[in-house]
């Protein structure tokens, strides 16, 4: 059996590692209320760290949901296909889930409107039972804000610089998304007559449909 001396230093090794972790993470009870919060979870906080505990996690993050709902986190109607509430539960009862994408509209002192990544793995502690959520904000990379200025007739896209771009190009630069190329049937039929709607990618025309996407 293990000294005093030896627990405390594995609590000690275990916080430390909690703290570690590049990603915000939240330690949730089988009553998915909230039992620890690791350094970077706080930035997605809308309060303290200590009024953090014991909220379930919608309230901790000041979620709208659980804010418009007398009862809070978990009883709003949108709460019921909420992911971060299936991720905690899905742990709780054992199994794993990576990286489901939900997006989170906050309230309070911390308010944003954040596009993250969700994973939830079991954690067995003391003989209780724990879903450890790790959170992720990849807003940057999901998201164009504000005002475009469009050409409205080769569309492309002024920059910052006043440089103007591809609206393809603009967009793969600013997000995950990448374009492919084909015709509709309004544009085949006016510009490959001859085609049909047999064939609405004639070969040595336009290619066939790859990603617009330049290798580097």
């Amino acid at each position: 059996m293990r000294g005093r001396g030896e627990l405390l230093e594995a609590v000690g090794a275990a916080r430390a590692l909690f703290d570690a972790l590049p990603l915000g993470a939240f330690l949730v009870d089988r009553d998915r209320v909230v039992q620890a919060v690791n350094a970077r979870g706080r930035q997605f906080l809308g309060s303290e760290v200590e009024d953090a505990m014991g909220l379930r996690p919608g309230e901790a993050l000041r979620c709208v949901n659980s804010l418009h709902c007398p009862e809070g986190c978990g009883h709003a109607p949108a709460c019921q296909g909420c992911v971060l509430r299936e991720c905690a539960e899905q742990a709780l009862a054992g199994a794993t889930a990576e990286q489901r994408e939900v997006r989170l509209v906050t309230r309070g002192t911390n308010p944003a409107d954040r596009a993250l990544l969700v994973s939830a793995a079991p954690i067995s502690w003391g003989g209780r039972s724990f879903a450890l959520l790790l959170l992720q904000d990849v807003s940057a990379l999901h998201r164009l804000r504000g005002l475009l200025p469009i050409c409205a007739g080769c569309k492309k896209i002024r920059r910052e610089d006043q440089a103007w771009e591809a609206v393809e190009a603009f967009v793969e630069r600013h997000s995950l998304a990448e374009f492919t190329h084909g015709l509709c049937p309004e544009c085949l039929e006016r510009l490959y007559p001859e085609c049909g709607e047999e064939n609405p990618t004639p070969e040595g025309r336009h290619g066939s449909g790859g990603s617009s996407r330049t290798p580097d």
